[in-house]
């Protein structure tokens, strides 16, 4: 195993036969295996169960896709009958779960989505702190650890490490991208690029564009050149530029994870690892909401993202890169082995705030 630890968080130097890990993760220990679809709940989960059936209910917020949602409610569906999953999928589902926190009109259970809206979510005081048992459960050993890899309330079911996505009809294979900097070729100008705003904040782009502004092999120069390019900058969620790319709108979507090609089942769409580093990279996290009107599905609900089954399932269905060590995945292009990521921190993700509101709007406007 290589690790090299830098001053933003870690560089994940992965290889076929094991992992890189972060400080302060937890010890190594025996990989986890799945388990098949209807095992056996826990006495925990039992418990939680019945309180949770009386419920009915829970609602999570945040940054759904059909493919996503339909796994979820299945799975749920199959562990945890008579709870019913709700869900409003919003860009600005922070900025709608403070209204609720300041009008007492409680609505959300839980938030679905990435590092920065779990530390703005934080910072309103609007999340709580919930450790499920299925993270430290016996054996399991993880990429990054689910509750305490920031200090924010957060747990961490899937590593998102970013790239390109292209459209393998438009773009011929000696214009594919292999590195970042193969954008700014005089191919790719006049918006064929959609790239998801880095002025926005609380979005991949954001994270990923401060990365590359303080990465040395890239910095300001590269972001003005892309910016020269004429992309489309897009403020919404990501499914409908997918959509437009798979149509053949666009050539390349930036940035990307690989489970966008899911979204798209049978389209011509490819994702690329650019060298030199896949940075900005984040984890899918779902976070407790404070005064949860149906709190122990929400406990319930956190908790089977842990879980072995969870986990082999959305690497399977969703293309994404699990947390949980030892789990299979369906395709090299989802496994993080040989790979040199950065996962931002939470020194990163307050910087990449700010920065989105102040330098990314000097390159790329509001």
């Amino acid at each position: 195993m290589t690790m090299r630890y830098s001053r933003r968080s870690v560089i994940f130097m992965m290889v076929p036969a094991c992992v890189g890990l972060v400080a302060a993760c937890s010890p190594a220990a025996p990989a986890a295996s799945p388990t098949p679809t209807g095992s056996q709940l826990s006495d925990w989960e039992q418990q939680m169960l019945q309180s949770a059936q009386k419920e009915g209910k829970v609602t999570v917020y945040g940054f759904w896709n059909p493919t996503l949602e339909q796994m979820v409610t299945s799975i749920m569906a199959e562990r945890y009958p008579g709870v019913k999953l709700e869900t409003l999928t919003s860009t600005t589902a922070p900025d709608k779960i403070r209204t609720e926190q300041q009008t007492g009109q409680y609505n959300a259970d839980v938030y679905i989505g990435g590092l920065l809206s779990g530390y703005t979510l934080s910072q309103m005081g609007a999340s709580e702190q919930f450790d499920p048992p299925a993270a430290s459960a016996a054996g399991a050993k993880w990429v990054l650890p689910p509750t305490t890899y920031v200090s924010y309330p957060q747990v961490a079911y899937a590593v998102l490490a970013k790239g390109i996505l292209i459209n393998t009809q438009l773009v011929p294979s000696d214009k594919e991208p292999k590195n970042w900097k193969d954008l700014l070729d005089p191919f790719w100008a006049g918006k064929k690029i959609v790239i998801d705003n880095p002025s926005r904040g609380g979005g991949p782009g954001s994270t990923w564009a401060h990365w590359a502004y303080e990465y040395s092999e890239l910095g300001r120069e590269f972001l003005v050149g892309l910016k020269n390019q004429d992309p489309v900058l897009d403020s919404g969620s990501a499914t409908p530029q997918i959509n437009a790319l798979a149509r053949g709108e666009y050539y390349a979507y930036i940035p990307s994870f690989a489970s966008y090609v899911q979204q798209a089942p049978g389209a011509p769409l490819k994702f690329i690892w650019p060298a030199p580093a896949s940075g900005g990279g984040s984890l899918s996290i779902v976070v407790l909401i404070k005064n949860a009107p149906h709190p122990n599905a929400a406990k319930l609900f956190m908790n089977m993202t842990l879980l072995p089954e969870f986990q082999a399932r959305q690497a399977k269905e969703l293309w994404n890169s699990p947390n949980l060590v030892g789990v299979p995945v369906p395709d090299p292009v989802v496994g993080l082995e040989g790979r040199t990521i950065f996962i931002d921190n939470e020194a990163d993700t307050q910087r990449a705030s700010d920065w989105s509101n102040t330098i990314s709007r000097e390159i790329f406007g509001n």
